[in-house]
Parts: structure tokens; sequence; C-alpha cells
């Protein structure tokens, strides 16, 4: 029999105003629906409600709709507006516009939360439906009571541990602040303010902000989930169902634009969506510590290319994703799972066609449930074996009542048939639960087990089946229904079944065992050449049997190729055995040589492979063999390998003919190197080839320009034979040219060439270049240059160049310092830069002369003189050049300081005298004390009075002037003065 299973439920109680089939009706987004009264959700396509973001809904207690709203708006079960359903203060763009909760006590009246979107001022409101008025349909009585303002569009409900009354909260704008209002019997109480957590307040009323982003309850009504959109904040929190009290905030960073969350069914996992990322994690509330909470998160998925919205909990316990403008949900199909293993469905619920935006169903999905963990089974229920016990334990109330009568929290039952037990826990309060636990009783297999074949020989195998049951265990430790054994002596083996249930039984089966020859088998030889025998023999038994059908002890065989053979032997019982032995079979080498063409006398080496080892037909023992046949032979070589194989291949030496050359010359003449020679070939196999011992080798026949001499000219036929021959050019000799010169001078052409003749007849006849009509041996009256003549004897014709070079004269050139003198020192010195003279003269032109190569001379005289150079040489060359100097007359200037312009005839003007001025280039000006211009002249002779010549100022100046006066000399001086003059009375 097993050990024992123990059953251990817990549950948190059931509380009566959260009736489980209250929210089995939803309508969202755009006339979209779900119906979950069957258990899997059905698509609804007959709501009236067209929303972006945040509905609610409520059914009576058996999932009949009575009413829902989008927080604006209020419809009844027939899809009609209430009578004063409009104009609630809520909004379309709020993600949890509006919840629907009973009053307690009351199985009429349900109240109405709102909160408007974005923070704006109408924050958080409630109005009141009776559902007693319009005939049963409902209406609403009271409309948009404030609560509180700005807040976020947070809405959530949470049962009060006195299991009678509700928590609402909501989470204020601007703030860190939770507000739980409590809804009793007598309708909704005072705010309970907690200020924990981060504060909501990105951005500013009616904008985009932080009041932006759901906020959940966990199923147990123990924790709370925020989700603060625009600021990047995600909180977990817990709560006190008996205060109202929010405390120990658990911040799970990371989360981009954090906006819709919800709790798997068993509150371990928490899941958030990233709106504008397109993202949902997971985080592990089981981890542990809060970091490794925070190293659990886990994304879940980031495959949508839209806006992620709202999570909302169904009554069937699967997690549902709102998805911007999509014509289906997104599911996690198993919330309390880790990681991939929730198995979240991108397109998991189809809406018949109508279309979901960001919101889903605010509702308040707290029914309790009972959970109930029983070691590793789950869903309130267990198996056992027959004759098994089990133990139920349950926790989470304070008396309990089961089904057997008993009270205790723990029962060990041992049923024979399955067998459902229920358990009542009543908690102090009065609040009550049920859960019922299977028991499931399976029978004991009986396993039944067989061996085919039940005998066998020693070495053989027999294969052991079971069966009766799911899985088996055999006393040799292996398992599955069958298994082979090959057991030295009779031997009895044992399986155990185990049934589905895990319950076992067990069957014997026993194998017996005969002894079996033992075959001997040898090979004479194990190792043969292809085309050979071996001898196989086989002992140990009395009859044999071959696996190439033969009989008897002994056999020959002729493989092929390496092969097994197999003996069957037998001692005269049913058991036999066998043996087997491999003869190996070795290809024989593949021996190669080559055939080879040689010419008559020559040697071919033949080169053999494949072997390790030849013998030549020749009489050789190498790899190679040289031979030197005399006519075409035919060679033939055996090859042995490293297995002493053998194998004989054979090589054709054919030998060709060589051919034979004899040569024929024509001379050359006149020294021309144009003589020839012509080879001759016979024999051999044409084409031939041609090489000539010329410099550079000549491979054409006949060779050509050709001085006197020996060639040898080698000839090869087609077959690369050759033959050698020489060939003897003589010569008819011609004459020979020399040649004289003289040089031309100064460019006279004097220039002289002349032809030496040695060796030819007469008559003989000159041709030159520059003159075809002089035929003679002698040209005159030559230019510098190169020239041609030919020369012809009437047999031979020989040209020679003839070469006349210039003689340069002299280059006249002289410096003169100076060049421009005053006629008091009109000393010039001449210095001679001239090249390639060797006499001088020079003219002065003023009647003298000098022959001196560097000379002075002395002018007595102002003006302006030629100097002429004369250069001459030795060859009686002379060139000649020129300069021009100057001799100026003598210069004086003077500047009177004072005078006086009183009209007395004595110094009366101010007027600066000179010899040797230019004066053409006269100019003075005269400034007075405050460089005003009194007086400007470019006159030399004009003198200055003393008056204001120049303003418009009467009087007669007295006192100190300036002047600045510029002029050039005869010699082209510039001359500047500056200084003062003073006027007297």
């Amino acid at each position: 029999m097993r050990s024992l299973f123990i059953l251990i439920l817990s549950f948190t109680l059931s509380i009566s105003v959260f009736s489980q089939g209250e929210y089995n009706i939803w309508y969202f987004g755009n006339f979209a629906g779900m119906d979950f009264n069957g258990g899997a959700p059905v698509a609804l396509t007959n709501g009236s409600l067209n929303t972006n973001e945040g509905s609610s809904s409520i059914s009576d207690a058996g999932g009949n709709l009575l009413f829902y709203t989008d927080g604006i708006s209020v419809w009844n079960s027939t899809h009609a507006l209430m009578p004063n359903g409009t104009g609630l203060h809520g909004n379309s763009s709020s993600i949890q516009a509006a919840l629907i909760i009973k009053q307690p006590g009351s199985s009429s009246i349900y109240y109405v939360f709102t909160t408007t979107n974005n923070a704006n001022a109408n924050g958080m409101k409630y109005s009141i439906v009776d559902m007693t008025l319009n005939g049963g349909l409902g209406d609403v009585t009271t409309k948009n009571v404030p609560l509180v303002t700005p807040c976020g569009e947070k809405l959530i409900a949470i049962p009060h541990s006195n299991c009678n009354d509700i928590w609402v909260l909501t989470h204020g704008y601007g703030n860190n602040t939770f507000y739980a209002y409590l809804v009793t019997s007598a309708g909704v109480g005072a705010a309970v303010t907690t200020n924990v957590g981060s504060a909501h307040n990105g951005g500013s009323p009616g904008a985009f902000n932080s009041a932006l982003g759901t906020m959940k309850p966990s199923p147990d009504g123990t924790k709370i989930a925020v989700c603060d959109q625009y600021s990047d904040i995600f909180e977990v929190f817990d709560f006190d169902a008996s205060t109202g009290v929010v405390s120990n905030t658990l911040s799970l960073s990371s989360i981009y634009r954090a906006f819709g969350t919800e709790f798997s069914d068993d509150g371990t996992k928490l899941y958030v969506t990233e709106r504008q990322g397109s993202q949902m994690w997971q985080f592990n509330l089981a981890a542990g510590s809060a970091a490794a909470i925070q190293a659990s998160k886990t994304l879940i998925t980031s495959a949508g290319s839209y806006n992620y919205g709202a999570l909302q909990r169904g009554p069937d316990g699967k997690i549902y994703l709102a998805r911007d403008a999509q014509t289906s949900l997104g599911v996690i199909n198993n919330p309390n799972a880790l990681g991939a293993a929730c198995n979240y469905v991108e397109n998991g619920f189809n809406l018949g066609g109508m279309t979901c935006q960001e919101g889903l169903p605010t509702i308040a999905m707290l029914t309790a449930q009972l959970n109930l963990t029983v070691n590793n089974f789950i869903n309130f229920d267990t198996t056992i074996c027959l004759g098994e016990s089990a133990t139920l334990t349950v926790s989470g109330a304070d008396t309990y009542v089961w089904s057997t009568g008993s009270t205790n929290n723990s029962i060990t039952v041992s049923p024979t048939t399955t067998t459902v037990y229920t358990v009542t826990g009543t908690a102090t309060g009065g609040c009550t639960g049920t859960i019922s636990a299977t028991v499931n009783v399976s029978p004991l297999p009986t396993v039944t087990a067989t061996a085919s074949p039940t005998s066998i020989c020693t070495g053989q195998s027999s294969t052991l089946t079971a069966s009766g049951a799911n899985t088996y265990t055999w006393s040799t430790g292996g398992t599955g229904s069958s298994i082979s054994v090959s057991p030295a002596s009779n031997t009895t083996y044992t399986v155990t079944g185990t049934s589905v249930d895990g319950c076992t039984g067990t069957a014997s089966v026993s194998v017996t065992v005969s002894s079996s020859p033992t075959i001997t088998l040898t090979a004479t030889p194990p190792s043969i050449c292809e085309g050979e025998s071996s001898t196989l023999t086989a002992g140990g038994a009395t009859t044999y049997t071959w696996s190439t059908s033969a009989t008897g002890t002994s056999i020959t065989v002729n493989p092929l190729t390496t092969t097994t053979y197999t003996v069957t032997g037998s001692s005269g019982g049913t058991c036999t055995n066998t043996a087997t032995i491999d003869v190996v079979v070795n290809p024989l080498p593949t021996i190669s040589v080559s055939d080879e063409e040689i010419c008559e006398g020559q040697t071919a080496t033949l080169s053999a492979s494949g072997g390790n080892s030849y013998i030549w037909s020749s009489g050789g023992t190498a790899s190679t063999e040289n031979v030197s046949p005399i006519v075409n032979t035919m060679y033939y070589v055996t090859g042995t390998d490293a297995n002493g194989c053998s194998n004989i291949d054979s090589a054709t030496v054919t030998v060709n003919t060589n051919p034979s050359v004899t040569t024929t010359t024509t001379p050359e003449t006149c020294n021309g190197a144009n003589g020839s020679a012509t080879a001759n070939p016979t024999g051999g196999l044409n084409p031939y080839l041609y090489e000539w011992s010329t410099s550079p080798a000549q491979t054409t026949n006949p060779a050509t320009n050709l001085i006197a001499g020996t060639y040898t000219v080698t000839v090869t036929d087609d077959n690369g034979c050759t033959a050698t021959a020489d060939a003897i050019v003589d010569s008819q000799d011609g004459f020979t040219l020399s040649s004289t010169s003289t040089d031309e001078h100064c460019e006279q052409g004097d220039g002289t060439a002349t032809v030496i003749v040695t060796g030819a007849t007469s008559p003989i006849t000159y041709t030159w270049s520059h003159d075809p009509v002089l035929n003679s041996p002698n040209a005159t009256g030559l230019t510098a240059g190169t020239y041609t003549v030919t020369v012809d004897d009437g047999t031979c014709q020989e040209s020679i160049d003839i070469t006349v070079y210039a003689l340069p004269g002299p280059i006249a050139g002289f410096n003169v310092n100076p060049t421009q003198a005053e006629l008091d020192n009109a000393f010039f010195t001449i210095t001679d830069l001239s090249i390639g003279a060797t006499s001088w003269l020079y003219y002065f032109d003023d009647g003298n002369s000098s022959t001196l190569q560097n000379p002075t001379h002395t002018y007595t005289s102002e003006g302006d003189y030629t100097i002429t150079q004369y250069v001459y040489d030795d060859n009686g060359c002379a060139d000649s050049t020129t300069m021009i100097v100057s001799v100026e007359g003598l210069f004086a200037f003077y500047v009177p300081n004072a005078f006086s312009p009183n009209g007395d005839n004595r110094n009366d003007y101010f007027l600066p005298k000179g010899v040797g001025i230019n004066t053409d280039t006269w100019y003075m000006r005269i400034y007075d004390r405050w460089g005003r211009t009194v007086f400007v002249s470019t006159d030399i002779n004009q003198p200055w009075d003393g008056e204001y010549h120049l303003e418009d100022i009467n009087k007669t100046p007295t006192g100190v002037f300036a002047y600045y006066i510029t002029f050039k000399t005869n010699a082209g001086l510039k001359m500047e003065y500056y200084g003062h003059v003073i006027t007297l009375p």
C-alpha cells in the first residue's frame, strides 16, 4: 500500500455583497461585449455602449444583465437609456470612468462611482440607481454627488473585514494621497486618507499627466497596484480592510508609461502594460524580497504595434488585455504560471466584429475563492489507490463541519470508491464558506508477464513482455512493457506495473537456459591477395553449416574483397553456436609505367610506381630503369606492394631515326655582311627547326647578312631528334675609307674635308652630301657640320662621314665705372669682360684711344660719350661693343635765411639761387607757423615777396616761415631742402 496522502484545503470566506454571477456580462469599447455565464466567454454584439476607455456592468446573482454605463450614460438590460440615465460626470477618456457596486444590505440599490479624465474638476462622484423603478428596469435617482477633486482616473472596490461593507478607493492628483470611502447600508462615509508612495503630479489638470493609469486590488484585497503613466511609476501597497489604510510601498521600476495592471487569480503574479511601449511585463510577488521581486520582472509580450490598455481578470480566472482599435483581445490563459508558461495569446478572444479601444469594464471581481492545495494535486481533488488513506486539512476559519460529521480541521478517510467530501467553515463575525474535495479511488492493476521464448541456449536472449498497467519496472532495473534478457542460467524475473493513477501490481516469469557448444574457427592464410584462396577450419562441434551454404569441418574460399564468414556448429542438441572470421583480401597494386620516345643513340629512363619493389624484364630491380634500344622495344615491370601482392605493366620505347644535314653558302662581298648559309636536311620527320651559331642566333633557313666565317647549324626534326653541320662563308674583299678635315674659322666658311681610299680600283667616283656634282676626294669652303661622301670603284661602294668643326672668334665686353660723373671729377675706369681676345682697342669719342686691356680715361668737357671696344684673337677674328657715359657740369645752391619785404628796394624778396640745376624740375612752397600755404612756385626765377598769395589775409607778414624746395640737378640727382626764413620789418 502506498504512503498516506494529505489533502490540505485553505479558503477565504465568501462575502455576500459580491455574488459570483454579478460581473458575468461585460460591455466596453465600440459596441463590444462578453458573456461569461457559460464558463468560456462568448462575444456580445448587442450593446449600446461606445466609448474610448472605461465602463462598468452589473448583473444579478444568476448572471442576468441589470444595467451598464460608460460613466456618462446608463443603459438598462434592454440596452435602452434609463429615463434619468444621462449626464453623469464620468468621461469617455477616463480609463476607470465608472464602477458599479450593490449597496450593502439592499437587493435593489446600486452605487455608480465615476471619475473624470486628466484630473479635471469633476473629480470623483457617485450616482444611485434604484432597480425597483421603471418596471424593474431601473432608473437613476441621484446624480453626481461629489467626493474628491482633483483625482486620478482610478477606481477600485475592496470588501471590509466585517464581510458586509465595501471600501471604494481612488488616488488624489498633485499628491500621494489615497482616498478610501466605506459604503455601508447607511450610504457613503467620509474618506479615510493615507499619504504614502509617490506623488502623482506629472503635468497640470486638463493635460495628459499623472492622472492616467489604472489601480487594481489583489483577489484577497490585501494588496493594491497603482500605475502613474506619465511619471513611469508602478507601485504596490498593502491594504488594511478593517481600517482603509494603505501602507508599505513597493516600487517596481523601469516601466515606461505604466497603464494597465492586474493580479493573477492566486495573487502571486502581477502584470502591467506599457501603454505606448506596447509591452506587457510580469512580476513574481512570491519571489521574496523587494529586490527579488524587481529581479523577477519578465517580458511577456512586445508584439503589438498599437497601444496596450487596461488589464481585467475575468470570472474564468483568465486576464484580458485591451488593445487599441483591435477586433480581438489579448488573453493570459494561465496567469498563475511564471513567465512564458502563463500562455499569453495576442489575438486570444475575437469580439465578433466589434472593436475594443483602450479600456475594459471596471468590476469588483472580489468573490472569495477557496484555494485548495493537496500535495502536488490541484482542482480540489486527489486520487488514491484502493486500500490507501487520504488526510484532508482545511484552514482559514475558526470552526468547521465536515460532511462526515467531523468538526476537526483535519480528517483521514479511506473510501473504497470515489467520494466527495464537503466542509463548511465559520469565522468570527459570522462569515461562512464552503468547499468540497473529491478523493478518487483507483483500482489496483492486474499485471501479467510472458517470455518469448521461454527456453533459450547459452548466449541467446528472450523477450519479456508485461501488460495490464501503464508503466513497468523489472527486477533487472529495466523499464518499459518489454525488455530483452540473456541469462546464463535458469532465471525468474519479476515486474511491477503502475497504473495511470499510480497504483501498482506485480507478476513473475521464468526463462530456462541450455548450454551451447564453443566453436573455434581459423583461416589459412588469414590474409590473401586478389585471386588467391584461403582454407577455413572449424572445431568444437560435430556438425557445421557455413554462411556459404557449405557443410563440413573445412572449406576453401576465394573472396574478391575482404569477407566475414560465419559457421554454425551443433553438438547434436537443439543449442547451437556460431563463430565468425574475416578473410582479408588485399587488392593487387596498380603498377604504372609510361611509354617513352627517344632518338637514335639516346637513353630512355622508365619510371614505375604503385609498388614497394620491382623487377624489370631488362634485369633491373629499382623503380627506374635506363635503357638504350636501337629499335622500338617493349619492356615489362613486375611490382610488389607491402602486402606481398604483385602486378605487372609494360611500356614501349620508340626509337626515332635522326635526321642528317649538309650546307651550302654564298660569300660576303665588299665587306657588306651580305653572305648567307643554307642547311639541307634529309631523313627524320618534317617539319624541321633551325638554329644557327650567329649572334644573335638565327632560326630561319637560310641564315643571311653573314660576314665571312664558319657557322654551325643545328637541325631538329618533329620528333625532337637533331643533326649538326658547319657552313663556311668566304669573303670577296672591297676597299677601305679614311678621312681628314680642317676647321672653319670665325664663321668664315673656310673648312675643308678629304676622303682617303685604300684598295679600290680605278675609275673611282665621289659623291658628297652637300654638293652631289662634286666628284673629288677633296671638299673646300665648308662651314662647320658633318658631310657624307660615297665612294664607288665600280665593284664596291662605301660611305664615310667627315666632321668639320667651328673655331669661335672672341666676344667683346667691358664695364665702365662710373657711368656718370661731374666735370670736376670726370675720371672713368674700364674693366675688360671680353672672352677669347688676345688684343684690344678702345675709342673714347673725344679723339683719344687706347690699346690697353683695362685703360682709364678723363674727360675735360661735359656731355655724353660713346666708348667703343674692339677685340681680336690670333686667328684674325674680331668683335666690338659700346657703352655710353655722361659728364655733367658743376652744381651749387644757396638759400637766404632772412629778407625784409618793406619796399626799400633792398633785400625785398626771398629768392634761392644755384648752378647745375634742371630748372624744369623746380618746386618751392612757403608755410606760416600754422601750416598754411602762403606761396607756391615752379619757376626758379620767381621770388617770394613776403605776401599771403594763397590765403584771404590782407596784411604784410612778419615772423618765421617754413620752406620746402625740391629739384633735380643736371646730373639727374633729386635734391630736397627744408628750412626757415625770417621776414624783417
